[in-house]
């Protein structure tokens, strides 16, 4: 009969355990070049229609659809990688908010667009809503358009000024939005995944 020390097969135990800890331990290296970095370069992609003119409608479609159909094939290559599970896994949220942020710069230009081209017919917005000038864009030396008499279907000033504020606003709640997310998202994340392991 072999007798065991208790000791050794404590030892034994102890060291199979921190083994299998090693091998049970997530690897997200390969989602963080697979999904994590293209997503990120996407929604920044799509950030670039903020700086094309408002009126640039076939450049900001193309770039707002195409950015959005690339990201929909990468998250669905993504829900093809992973194991279907009943509930909701964190780069599902990750995808979901990338899609919002790239779908809200496609529906920011579409209502750009629509202020440029929408003409000011007997509109009090000026007389309400005081833009500062860096804000509206307009051009150094130049008079501040208001319309101080009713106009014809047609003619006249539009909002393009108000598109272009638009714009320049995208421009930095879009990026503000995105990096407040991903401080929320990584520090969750990071201490759900060791509170689990």
């Amino acid at each position: 009969m072999v007798v065991v020390r208790l000791p050794i097969v404590l030892w034994l135990c102890k060291c199979f355990l921190q083994s299998q800890r090693r091998l049970l331990q997530r690897q997200n290296g390969y989602h963080l070049l697979q999904t994590y970095i293209p997503t990120i370069l996407i929604v920044f992609i799509s950030w670039v229609s903020f700086w094309l003119d408002p009126n640039a409608a076939p450049a900001r479609i193309t770039l707002g659809v195409t950015t959005l159909l690339t990201l929909t094939t990468l998250a669905s290559g993504v829900r093809q990688a992973l194991p279907p599970v009943s509930y909701v896994k964190a780069i599902d949220v990750w995808i979901g908010v990338c899609m919002i942020m790239v779908f809200g710069a496609l529906l920011e230009f579409t209502f750009a667009n629509w202020m440029a081209n929408k003409k000011m017919i007997d509109s009090r917005v000026p007389e309400v809503i005081h833009m500062p000038r860096w804000l509206a864009g307009y051009p150094e030396g130049a008079p501040i358009p208001l319309p101080n008499q009713p106009k014809k279907e047609g003619y006249g000033p539009t909002y393009i000024y108000y598109a272009r504020a638009l714009d320049r606003l995208a421009r930095a709640m879009f990026p503000v939005g995105f990096v407040v997310f991903n401080l929320i998202y990584w520090p969750y994340y990071i201490i759900l995944q060791r509170a689990i392991a």
